[in-house]
């Protein structure tokens, strides 16, 4: 087929990114000519790539994605493709995927966070808010779309709350798990490099924290249950992976608790498969959070997870990790960290965790996409005819 894929950016980095950057791999093996609309793409040659520089205007936030979202429907309105996949904040799309969950649910979250009233209802009220607002609402229009995609059933069931649609227009895909390059293989080669990389000794207990914007993703939750948990475990560690630009604040938690020297703040690292090798568990309390990749890379490479009743991701770890019901309660967190520090449990989940990681692989994922691509193409053939 022709296919069309409408989002800003085409990178290796990045969760939707990412994610874009293996599909398009993925569609290119399988013999698509892809046509990619966005304003920046990484260096990538193929002869069935092509890349479509949709204008934007710069400088102001608001401006810059309702720009996009209107110029790419624009360029994307002149030509004939088989396929229009959208991604991210559009309203031009065949297919659109939603990886984020719609706006209320995550302002439910975001709002309280900000404790002074008077921003708080600023932030609510501003352009850029508004914006993607009203961007979702015409995407869920009828005759915006043929059909849906959520990548959990927790995105779904969101968009089903807030918008006139039927079940059947909405399916929950879950995302692909690479397990090539996420494998417990990887313990081998990489364990005891990393460990001594970052001053870990090998007989510590390594809880692994992989992800930006620290307070969604419940870093400060997570810092206050290392320090419940040094009682019962002296020898624990954790590892935080990733970028946050209030990341001294979290810094000086830890400080204040006292636990500095048991929190490594690694910022950005490119060689995750390497990291999860070195960890003990994966953990990531988010306080809101559609469906996190890393849960399935750390789940690939055979290690067992904790996340909330507030990350998509719950639907998946049963047997594999623990579920956290309150993302605001470090007792109960670090209740579910202490079970996992049975070595015979922990040993078990991880190989539960391995098995259903492949049953979420890239191929699997590949031909339930190619066959919802199918369907929607097969339809859109019958209503031109």
């Amino acid at each position: 087929m022709k296919i069309a894929i409408n989002h800003t950016r085409f990178a290796s980095t990045g969760g939707v990114e990412r994610y874009l950057y293996n599909l398009v791999n993925h569609l290119l093996a399988a013999g698509h000519e892809i046509h990619y609309y966005c304003y920046k793409w990484e260096p990538f040659s193929h002869p069935r790539l092509f890349f479509h520089r949709v204008p934007y205007i710069k400088g102001i936030r608001f401006l810059k994605i309702l720009s996009f979202a209107f110029f790419s429907k624009i360029m994307l309105q002149k030509e004939n493709f088989d396929l229009i996949l959208g991604f991210g904040k559009t309203y031009y799309q065949d297919i659109y995927r939603d990886g984020t969950g719609c706006l209320k649910e995550y302002q439910k979250y975001s709002l309280p966070v900000i404790k002074n009233p008077i921003r708080r209802f600023f932030r609510k009220i501003s352009l850029y808010q508004q914006v993607i607002q009203a961007i979702e609402t015409r995407r869920y229009k009828p005759g915006n779309f043929k059909k849906i995609i959520a990548n959990s059933q927790f995105v779904k069931n969101q968009i089903l709350n807030r918008y006139n649609l039927s079940p059947e227009q909405v399916e929950v895909v879950y995302s692909g798990s690479d397990c090539k390059r996420f494998t417990p293989d990887n313990r081998v080669k990489h364990r005891g490099k990393i460990r001594e990389q970052f001053g870990i000794n090998c007989d510590d207990f390594l809880i692994l924290f992989v992800g930006n914007d620290f307070m969604r993703k419940g870093l400060d939750i997570l810092l206050k249950a290392v320090f419940h948990l040094l009682k019962v475990c002296p020898h624990l560690k954790a590892l935080i992976v990733g970028k946050d630009r209030h990341e001294k604040k979290f810094k000086n938690l830890a400080l204040s608790l006292g636990i500095e020297n048991k929190t490594i703040f690694a910022g950005h690292y490119s060689d995750t498969p390497s990291l999860y090798a070195a960890a003990d568990i994966f953990v990531l309390p988010s306080r809101f959070d559609p469906f996190p990749n890393v849960v399935l890379e750390a789940m690939a490479s055979g290690l067992p997870v904790i996340v909330t009743e507030m990350s998509g991701a719950f639907e998946i770890v049963d047997g594999c990790g623990l579920v956290v019901k309150n993302p605001e309660s470090e007792t109960e967190l670090a209740s579910k960290l202490e079970a996992l520090m049975d070595g015979k449990l922990r040993f078990k989940m991880g190989i539960n965790a391995r098995k259903k990681a492949e049953f979420l692989s890239w191929d699997i994922h590949m031909e339930r996409m190619l066959s919802i691509y199918k369907e929607v193409y097969e339809k859109k053939l019958k209503t031109s005819v």
